[in-house]
């Protein structure tokens, strides 16, 4: 059986923590999207990084990518969600410019979720 409780954060902190996340993502989305194309709106962004952070650790642990490898299921299921949700949200794009921005917003949040930007501000919040 899979613990859905334990990849979504419960505390005021860790919700904290996947808001900023999120924001992170939309910012990279909307500059990956500027260069590229301009057919993304702010809140399109932000809904697309949320859905994704929220559901890919419950999507790999589910098809159990962490026991596969954890490179399945920290970068591959991600990425799959990632783009599965661009192709949906992304309506006025190419085929082509969906998967450039979507990768590149992946990868570049990916780098940027190695930094402890995130948790700092978190431990900030007082509880």
């Amino acid at each position: 059986m899979v613990d859905i409780i334990g990849l979504i954060p419960l505390s005021f902190s860790g919700i904290i923590a996947v808001l900023i996340n999120a924001v992170i993502a939309a910012i990279v989305l909307i500059i990956v999207n500027a260069i590229a194309t301009r057919s993304l709106q702010a809140k399109t962004a932000f809904i697309l990084a949320l859905v994704a952070l929220f559901v890919a650790p419950v999507a790999a642990a589910f098809l159990g990518a962490n026991a596969l490898s954890p490179l399945v299921g920290a970068y591959i299921v991600p990425l799959i969600i990632w783009i599965l949700l661009g192709e949906l949200m992304l309506r006025d794009a190419g085929i082509k410019k969906k998967l450039f921005i979507i990768i590149v917003a992946f990868v570049v949040y990916t780098a940027l979720s190695f930094s402890s930007a995130a948790s700092l501000i978190t431990q900030l919040v007082p509880f």
